[in-house]
């Protein structure tokens, strides 16, 4: 049996080569690359982040069902007998998804974004403390964690990059050779 290859001649052309990565300067004059601007935080920084408030989504959903489940609702879920319009209901899990799609988008101010997002979490877990101390403390507890993380972020954000100036070394002159 035998393996016959194709005609390097006959074969369709490569791809061309994917474009290089832009490089510009920074106004003290170091290169910055494309994506990353100063301020913003690494990628493990943004998955933990956008992890935070994924698993606020899922806290938020759990703390709706107990509500349910015990009969004493939320005041964003309502009264058993009179629940709140679909838009008030909503309010805490579109508040999560807005933050984790500028996660996602990677968004300028993002961790201000995140701070004042966590901020109207704590402020909205305020109210429940009086119809249901249990799930006020469990809204407030999300609100924390929130904003903890968030905190904790501030450690993973890029800098900006600073002007290096090198300075010629200066040495004494070499010996001459030896013959």
């Amino acid at each position: 049996m035998s393996t016959s290859f194709p005609d390097p001649a006959s074969s369709p052309p490569l791809p061309p080569p994917p474009p290089p990565v832009a490089v510009s300067e920074t106004p003290s004059g170091a290169p910055r690359v494309a994506g990353r601007r100063a301020g913003d935080l690494t990628p493990t920084w943004r998955f933990l982040l956008g992890a935070a408030w994924f698993l606020a989504f899922f806290a938020y959903a759990a703390i709706w069902n107990a509500s349910v489940q015990i009969g004493i609702g939320t005041w964003w879920v309502g009264p058993r007998a009179q629940p709140t319009t679909t838009l008030v209901r909503l309010v805490p899990f579109v508040l999560c998804l807005g933050v984790a799609l500028c996660v996602l988008y990677n968004t300028r101010r993002l961790i201000l974004t995140s701070a004042l997002a966590a901020g109207l979490t704590a402020i909205g877990a305020i109210p429940d403390f009086s119809r249901s101390p249990g799930l006020g403390i469990a809204e407030m507890a999300v609100a924390v964690f929130l904003a903890i993380v968030t905190a904790a972020s501030l450690t993973g954000r890029y800098r900006r990059a600073e002007s290096v100036t090198m300075k010629p070394v200066t040495s004494p002159p070499l010996p001459p050779p030896l013959h």
